[in-house]
């Protein structure tokens, strides 16, 4: 027996592979290529993109079933799912967090190639209904070709983990599932599962904005392989194919805030304030720091503004919190691409008008005011027992 050969039969299966699956060309098991005269609204942008000669990526699922696919969402709503080989729920992932407490499964931007705009991505948020969170959605993941991107280096201080996940999705779920959500690597048949979830979710012709009459010229040219190198490149330019992440900063004096050019928007900081905060700090939220509608959280969270301190609603936002021997849970920070400065003034705003009483209508606010009659039931009791 070749050497080559009897090593890679004694190390492989340490690695959960085995000799014949890495011998196996990957390309043989795919489908059959698709024909560009059917392409329509419906057909995932990566089946074109392969059509057309781009190469396929690393995290590719050969084969996927309808069982898969829901382990994966299990997985990522729930931190843990049935095996569908064996019908065994495995472990929970994390016993701190769920994929879905930072994260989207939907789409989160009306412009799918600019995802840095922190207004518009509110904005849709609040046309659609669906949570502001820090981390990106899952929507398209597998579309993109980065992870873990710009400023996230200097948070894990350029480690081997961060860019090894910057160009391997499968990595950077490993990265996501141990570090981040304070958890454990998935094993073999989770990994799977959740790559089938996500290419459940990649994106579609249809989600890139093409009117009908660009449909048509985009099917005429991809019968033209003299077109094919420039019509991977259109297509690209549709969607990011990274998520853009900046960190901030404390504003220099946090009595005064961040500097802005405009009043605070009060509506949109009850909006941050709905979609973001309570997602995780709500009745069901993944923070056992629960905020409830009480006038000493807002008195308490309108003082912690105020405040210098790292451990301040400024800090909490824009620098997040860490992991701790003994208090693993922790908040993500906000990135400035998701939270903008304006944004958190206008949450400011929010939280202090709350604070004070000036969200309450004039009429209501002044009743308030009034000193409360004791009810009649009680001042009976009182006069029966002198």
């Amino acid at each position: 027996m070749p050497l080559v050969r009897k090593y890679l039969l004694i190390f492989l299966p340490l690695a959960g592979l085995t000799l014949s699956s890495c011998e196996k060309p990957r390309l043989a098991e795919r489908g059959p290529a698709l024909d560009v005269t059917t392409i329509s609204e419906t057909t995932p942008v990566s089946e074109l993109l392969k059509s057309l000669g781009d190469p396929a990526p690393s995290h590719e699922v050969q084969a996927t079933s309808p069982e898969l696919v829901e382990a994966g969402k299990q997985l990522i709503f729930t931190g843990k799912a049935t095996n569908p080989l064996t019908n065994e729920i495995g472990e929970r992932i994390s016993a701190y967090f769920y994929c879905s407490d930072c994260h989207n499964t939907v789409r989160e931007d009306s412009d799918l190639a600019n995802i840095s705009d922190p207004a518009a991505k509110l904005a849709y948020a609040r046309e659609n209904e669906i949570p502001l969170l820090q981390g990106s959605t899952f929507a398209g993941v597998v579309n993109r070709e980065s992870w873990y991107n710009d400023d996230y280096a200097e948070k894990y201080k350029l480690s081997l983990a961060v860019r090894a996940a910057r160009s391997d999705l499968k990595k950077a779920i490993e990265l996501c599932s141990s570090e981040c959500s304070q958890g454990r690597a998935p094993e073999g048949w989770e990994m799977n599962a959740m790559l089938a979830y996500f290419w459940s979710l990649q994106w579609t012709i249809g989600d890139l904005g093409y009117t009908a009459t660009e449909l048509s010229e985009l099917k005429r040219r991809a019968l033209n392989p003299d077109e094919h190198a420039t019509l991977i490149s259109e297509l690209k330019s549709r969607y990011a194919q990274s998520s853009p992440a900046t960190f901030g900063k404390m504003p220099e004096d946090a009595t005064a805030g961040f500097p802005t050019n405009r009043e605070p928007d009060l509506e949109a900081g009850e909006a941050i304030w709905n979609l973001s905060c309570m997602h995780c700090h709500g009745a069901d939220g993944a923070s056992e720091h629960y905020f409830g509608d009480k006038e000493d959280t807002w008195k308490s969270l309108s003082r912690k503004f105020g405040s210098d301190s790292k451990k301040s609603v400024y800090g909490y936002i824009r620098l997040g919190t860490h992991p701790e021997d003994g208090k693993q849970p922790y908040m993500p920070n906000y990135t400035k691409e998701r939270l903008s400065d304006s944004q958190i003034e206008d949450l400011r705003a929010f939280i202090s008008s709350k604070a004070d009483g000036t969200d309450i209508p004039e009429a209501a606010a002044e009743e308030k005011k009034k000193p409360q009659e004791e009810p009649p039931e009680a001042e009976s009791v009182e006069k029966e027992e002198e």
